[in-house]
């Protein structure tokens, strides 16, 4: 009998203690799905006709204030607003105060927001059109054959999943075409160069990208005493993109002040 008593003191407790925090129990026919995620409002609703509550009080919204989805239960999202720097926004919204809106009013209300940062992937790249010597006395235009391996990290913005500007890091082997102009041969031929090129692709639209790039050809110890004269110099590029992953990132922006 004692045992008893000791455990229904001990569940009194704990309903308790959870209902204080703020944190539901649930039961074994509630269902339970994280979304977790910093979502932001779109539109203000004034107090009296808010969907958005604290217990049962309705709460008001307001437009471009953020939050962060803690969980959603029984076709309601429970979050929690994100940490004002205003210490009178702060004392009216934080200080551990869960709120709660059905969940198909919240998905009409709200729109992800997600990281800067879109993260990094790896793909090929051509960069077939090149100027050499741009500013000195051996300028010159060429189309090479150069297939790349290459990183890639995306940034964008907050409000979509997909990068609009990507960096690139890129190694692989080019074409060279070697003459009587570009160094001491007499007759044309064809040696392989390491290239190491950097660059940066800007995406105007969805399927449109256009990459400037920089980089350095570097012969083999069997053709360096060709004396090519764009061994290890400077070129600049215009690159086409055939990456067939997007960069994008599921990811929420990290949880900050607003």
């Amino acid at each position: 009998m004692k045992n008893i008593l000791i455990a229904i003191v001990l569940i009194f407790l704990y309903q308790f203690v959870a209902a204080q925090a703020g944190t539901p129990t649930f039961t074994s026919s509630d269902t339970l799905k994280l979304k977790n995620g910093v979502y932001q409002f779109q539109y203000s609703i004034s107090e009296d006709s808010s969907p958005q509550f604290i217990d049962t009080n309705n709460v008001m919204i307001n437009r471009g204030y953020k939050i962060i989805v803690l969980y959603e239960n029984n076709s309601n999202v429970y979050y929690e607003y994100i940490r004002f720097t205003d210490s009178t926004l702060r004392s009216k919204y934080n200080e551990d105060r869960i709120y709660r809106i059905k969940k198909e009013i919240f998905e009409q209300l709200t729109r992800p927001l997600y990281s800067y940062y879109k993260g990094a992937i790896g793909g090929v790249y051509t960069v077939p059109f090149r100027l050499r010597d741009t500013f000195g006395d051996n300028f010159d235009f060429e189309s090479s054959l150069s297939l790349q391996a290459n990183v890639v990290f995306g940034w964008g913005s907050k409000y979509k999943k997909e990068s609009w500007f990507d960096a690139s890091i890129g190694l692989g082997v080019t074409g060279v075409n070697l003459n009587s102009n570009n160094s001491n041969l007499s007759n044309e031929r064809t040696a392989s160069a390491l290239t190491i090129s950097v660059g940066a692709v800007v995406k105007p639209a969805k399927l449109v990208n256009m990459g400037v790039f920089i980089g350095w050809d570097f012969l083999g110890k069997d053709d360096r005493e060709v004396d090519w004269i764009y061994n290890r110099k400077t070129w600049i590029g215009l690159g086409i993109n055939i990456s067939f992953n997007q960069i994008k990132n599921d990811n929420p922006n990290k949880k900050d002040t607003q």
